[in-house]
C-alpha cells in the first residue's frame, strides 16, 4: 500500500522548541474533511530542543516526519522541505502559528474551485 497524501506541510523551525508543540498540535487537529496530508518539520540549524520534541511527534503520529537542513536560512529549509514532500501540494506555515481547524481542508477546497492558480495566500492575523 502507498503511502498517498493530498497535501505537505512544511514547517520550517530556528530555534523555536517553545513554540513549535503549538503549531503541531494545531496541525494534528486538523478538520481535514478526508484530506491526506503529512506534516514536515525542517529543523534549520537549531540547538535548542527542536528535534527531541518533533521526534516524540514523530513517535506518536506517522503523519509527522524530522528533516534536519544545517545550511542557515529559511529559503534552505523551505528547499528543502519541499524537495522531501511527497503530495503534490505543498503548504507552508510558520514555527509560530496556531493553524485554524479547517486551514487544510479550506486550502485544497480553494485550489480545486480555481485550478488555474498555483499559488494561494490567506489573510494573516496578528
Amino acid at each position: 500500500m502507498r503511502d498517498e497524501r493530498d497535501v505537505s506541510v512544511v514547517v520550517p523551525t530556528h530555534n523555536r522548541a517553545a513554540l513549535l508543540s503549538r503549531t503541531i498540535d494545531s496541525l494534528l487537529d486538523q478538520c481535514a474533511d478526508g484530506v491526506r496530508y503529512e506534516i514536515i518539520v525542517v529543523d534549520n540549524n537549531s540547538k535548542d530542543d527542536t528535534r527531541e520534541i518533533v521526534e516524540s511527534y514523530c513517535r506518536r503520529s506517522r503523519d509527522v516526519r524530522y528533516i534536519f537542513e544545517p545550511r542557515q536560512g529559511v529559503s534552505y529549509a523551505r528547499n528543502t522541505g519541499t524537495a522531501a514532500a511527497r503530495a503534490p501540494i505543498i503548504a507552508f506555515i510558520d514555527d509560530d502559528v496556531e493553524a485554524e481547524r479547517g486551514w487544510l481542508a479550506a486550502l485544497v477546497r480553494a485550489l480545486a474551485a480555481h485550478p488555474d492558480v498555483d499559488c494561494l495566500g490567506g489573510r494573516i492575523e496578528a
